[in-house]
């Protein structure tokens, strides 16, 4: 029952019959992974990780379990654990072209993060009269998105 109503686009009705039968049997990899899935296409990237991360403990070589557990983290800014779970997926299935896919984007918003913080810093150092420190900070932030305009306008 709780297919059919997440293939129908009740999310609430197919959480509440993947929990049912998690209380049943919480063993079943499927139904953590079918949960997640479901607060997946309500956008609730919380609850998705907390069961994708379940489906992974009751089968570690399930490997959609961390491609959900990835998505998750991904659309959560956790970029970093997100490329954790991606390298650990590819562990069980190197071929997993899903997983490979995903990693790319991940790397690039790890990317996209960084060169925020590299701005973030440099605007705190050049507040603080702290220039050639700000100009450091720049650079390391070019270094890794060359062109990029808020450090170009900085600089």
């Amino acid at each position: 029952m709780g297919n059919q109503a997440f293939k129908a686009g009740d999310y609430p009705k197919a959480i509440e019959h993947y929990s049912e039968a998690i209380k049943i049997d919480p063993s079943a990899h499927t139904y953590w992974s079918n949960r997640s899935a479901s607060y997946a296409g309500l956008g609730d990237w919380e609850n998705a990780a907390n069961d994708a991360s379940e489906c992974v403990k009751a089968d570690k070589n399930f490997v959609k379990g961390y491609f959900r557990l990835a998505l998750a983290q991904k659309n959560l800014q956790r970029f970093e654990q997100a490329l954790e779970t991606i390298t650990r997926g590819l562990q069980v299935d190197f071929g997993n072209n899903d997983l490979k896919s995903m990693r790319k984007e991940v790397e690039d918003g790890l990317r996209l993060q960084k060169v925020a913080s590299y701005i973030d810093q440099a605007k705190q150092q050049f507040a603080n009269k702290e220039y050639s420190a700000c100009l450091s900070t720049i650079d390391s932030g070019l270094r890794i998105d060359a062109g990029n305009a808020s450090l170009v306008a900085l600089q």
